[in-house]
């Protein structure tokens, strides 16, 4: 199991059981397994109204499906994966990372398919989590063994080793 979304009195639990990304879905009703053949692995899961998406791959290709059909992210020259999703309003938010040539993953992030390098690839970077809100795009992830943050395009580089896995943001009055 890598990550759950809840809505109404619905859990959805992503993992990978088969040969094929899945998800599960559970209600007071019934339990049921939903396997994604368009995903060899499955990371995350994001659910808007009757719309289920997950993160993942396919082969050497990041990708993401809605409603199993697939949205491909690279092209396949390089192994690629696509680890994240966040859905705001009609905008779909993926990131993940690509092989560069030296063998280093460069961290990449998508908003509606458009493409944003976070990283050079002089270092091995992870994206482990994002999260959207007022527009504001928040990413965590590991370069090596340092955590690190993304507001939008900025970085910051926690100094202690270590990893972010995880990133939720409040808008509180003022």
């Amino acid at each position: 199991v890598y990550n759950i979304y809840v809505q109404d009195n619905e859990v959805y639990v992503v993992g990978y059981p088969t040969l094929n990304g899945c998800y599960w879905k559970l209600s007071d009703r019934n339990e049921s397994l939903v396997q994604v053949p368009a995903l060899n692995w499955s990371n995350d899961i994001f659910v808007s109204g009757a719309d289920v998406y997950l993160s993942g791959n396919k082969e050497q290709i990041a990708r993401y499906t809605k409603n199993g059909t697939a949205v491909d992210l690279t092209t396949g020259t390089g192994s690629a994966y696509c680890s994240v999703i966040f859905v705001s309003g009609s905008d779909i938010y993926t990131a993940g990372g690509e092989e560069g040539p030296d063998g280093n993953y460069v961290a990449k992030y998508w908003k509606n398919g458009n493409l944003t390098n976070l990283t050079d690839g002089s270092n091995d970077t992870n994206i482990n989590a994002i999260f959207v809100l007022n527009e504001k795009v928040y990413i965590a992830g590991t370069d090596g063994d340092f955590p690190l943050l993304w507001q939008d395009d900025k970085l910051v580089k926690f100094p202690k080793e270590g990893a972010a896995n995880g990133v939720f943001v409040v808008d509180r009055p003022k």
